[in-house]
């Protein structure tokens, strides 16, 4: 009687039990495409109420430059969208900086392996995908829709783009980032509009008889620009958040002291000289065939 053999099928393979093909290693995203990929997740609701509202607007303007009935419905659905839409930006930016909270000693992503400049790109990239990009295309379907050529608006559509980078996008996302909640978020918001109005009426008061020095548009757009984002930058590395509300309350700060102290007459004279000797215009004689006859 022959004896059956028990041994288990794996331990007839060469190597004995552990003999086992390695399973193959997942593809590992780039940390910032994963931080992305979770915020289109998480911010899937707020995301597409952002989009609805750019193609209602994109479909409800054009509407009202007809002679149709329904344009007059369509001019006020458009100025309805013009409320909405920058609410759902508001509301856009405090979710997407709020997912991952700066503010207090209890953020549980800090236990993630996630890098502070890693984890801001993330965020950048999500606001060009889904409010840069969206507002460009609008704005170029609108163009179309009139009869215009948006290649020769290039200029006009980038200058659209940085007043919505001044106005919205670079403030409201630094002011997210020294808050915890949207409520603080919205209260700061309208706290900062009330201190802008008061600082704007106080520097015009003071200011309405000078004249505006040239090349000083551009410098307190840079500052406006820059300071917050220096805010935003050092908030995500250091956390330090009251360092970073300084920062943001001094923006209005300097740029009217700018206004006020900047020599206003001398800068005027630099830029534009007064001719004088030889630099003096001088008329010459009209030549004869354009002397009048008779």
């Amino acid at each position: 009687m022959s004896q059956t053999s028990h041994t288990l099928p794996f331990e007839s393979r060469p190597g004995g039990p552990l003999a086992v093909e390695p399973l193959p290693h997942p593809v590992r995203l780039p940390q910032v495409l994963h931080i992305f990929r979770k915020d289109v997740v998480h911010l899937l609701p707020e995301t597409a109420v952002v989009l609805a509202l750019f193609l209602a607007f994109a479909w409800s303007a054009p509407s009202g430059w007809t002679q149709s009935q329904y344009a007059p419905a369509a001019q006020i659905l458009a100025a309805f969208l013009h409320i909405l839409m920058p609410i759902s930006w508001l509301v856009l930016i405090s979710r997407l900086i709020h997912d991952e909270p700066l503010v207090g000693d209890r953020q549980f992503w800090i236990s993630r392996p996630y890098h502070w400049a890693k984890l801001l790109a993330a965020k950048l990239v999500y606001l060009v995908v889904f409010l840069y990009l969206p507002f460009l295309l609008m704005q170029i379907y609108l163009l179309k829709h009139a009869g215009l050529y948006p290649t020769l608006a290039l200029p006009a559509l980038f200058h659209n783009l940085l007043l919505l980078t001044v106005v919205v996008i670079v403030p409201v996302t630094a002011l997210a980032a020294v808050t915890s909640t949207f409520a603080r978020l919205l209260l700061t918001v309208l706290g900062s509009i009330l201190y802008l109005l008061v600082l704007v009426g106080v520097v015009g008061w003071l200011s309405w008889s000078r004249m505006q020095p040239p090349h000083l548009e551009s410098v307190l757009i840079a500052i406006v620009i820059l300071l917050p984002a220096l805010a935003l930058v050092y908030q995500y590395r250091t956390r330090r958040t009251q360092v970073a509300r300084i920062l943001l309350l001094a923006t209005p700060l300097l740029t009217a002291a700018l206004v006020l102290l900047t020599p206003a007459s001398a800068l005027i004279r630099s830029a534009y000289p007064v001719a004088g000797g030889a630099d003096d215009p001088k008329l010459s004689n009209l030549p004869e065939q354009l002397l009048p006859k008779g």
